[in-house]
């Protein structure tokens, strides 16, 4: 067998066991389940989509070996598919010759990427809104029961009423928090991966800017599509409606970093003006993140950097 199909099997039988750790209970076991992607990333941005469906493979079997096949199932869905999603398309390519006959590779963008793994985490919320029609509440009601079983036997030294209140805060966003929690995550194990394998310079692709970062024209419509069911939408279709806008916004997200990071290249020291946003970013979180999406979405429309360079290159001239 050859040396990379071990490290493939190898890489997804420690992502099952890094996934599978939240069974123990433990709080470090959180952090394990986010990097639960990366030995997939790692396998996928390194050795090519063929490596990565094996290593993706391997994590299922582990999965569905030592907790079943809703085990097997949720890791599927959760990891192997999005890593295998983002090898595939990270590694397509085209080569061409320019006019001076000098060879060209243009890689595929990662914002498409990140469209089509958002696209993913709606069309799971749709499922499951749908397999859930039947029930007491729908969705809501199912988010709701969930979470009170689990509060119950998680704290039991709450009361009712006091788990109520929470279930109550929790509920309105439930299933947009957690799809966000997996695309940030899924998008900072990629990142990570392909700084490992930059640094150890065993990456099959350069790595891409962010401040080139863009995003296909469907992405916006397809957020003005859920905003229009969250402001028009009674009852599931609003709720469904509400959190499907938090989630398509995800892209946007990062396509207004990429606007800040373009704006940044000319300022006298980027690197610091860039740390001091992030740490802004970081302290501000929901409101801030919200104003950056809002940014993305409106450079999806106006193109704010081209109109930037644009300027800088018309800009006045020394006499």
């Amino acid at each position: 067998m050859r040396r990379e199909t071990l490290i493939a099997i190898a890489a997804g039988g420690i992502s099952a066991l890094l996934t599978l750790s939240v069974a123990t209970g433990s709080v470090a076991s959180v952090f394990f389940v986010y990097l639960a992607p990366l030995p997939l990333m790692i396998v996928g941005l390194g050795f090519g989509s063929k490596m990565v469906v094996f290593a993706a493979a391997s994590g299922a079997v582990a999965a569905f070996a030592t907790s079943g096949l809703f085990a097997a199932v949720f890791y599927t869905l959760i990891n192997g598919l999005p890593a295998v999603l983002v090898a595939r398309q990270a590694l397509l390519s085209r080569v061409y010759e320019d006019e001076n006959g000098e060879t060209i590779t243009n890689w595929y963008p990662p914002g498409p990427i990140l469209a089509m793994l958002a696209a993913m985490g709606a069309t799971l919320l749709l499922l499951a809104t749908f397999l859930t029609s039947g029930s007491e509440g729908g969705i809501e009601g199912v988010i709701g029961a969930t979470l009170s079983e689990g509060f119950a036997a998680m704290a039991p030294q709450l009361s009712e009423e006091e788990r109520g209140n929470i279930i109550k805060l929790l509920v309105p966003g439930f299933p947009a928090a957690v799809a966000v929690s997996w695309l940030v995550m899924t998008v900072i194990n990629g990142v990570l991966a392909q700084w490992v394998l930059a640094r150890s310079e065993k990456a099959l692709r350069p790595s891409p800017k962010m401040a080139d970062f863009d995003l296909p024209g469907w992405a916006s419509w397809a957020l003005v599509g859920a905003g229009v069911l969250a402001l028009i939408g009674e009852g599931q279709i609003e709720y469904l409606g509400e959190n499907l806008t938090v989630i398509l916004a995800v892209p946007f997200f990062f396509l207004g970093l990429g606007v800040f990071h373009a704006l940044a290249r000319n300022a006298p020291s980027p690197g610091m003006l860039l740390a001091a946003f992030y740490m802004l970013l970081f302290v501000v979180s929901a409101w801030a993140a919200l104003v950056v999406a809002g940014l993305g979405f409106i450079e999806q429309w106006a193109r704010l950097r081209q109109r930037y360079a644009a300027a800088a290159d018309n800009g006045p001239e020394d006499e």
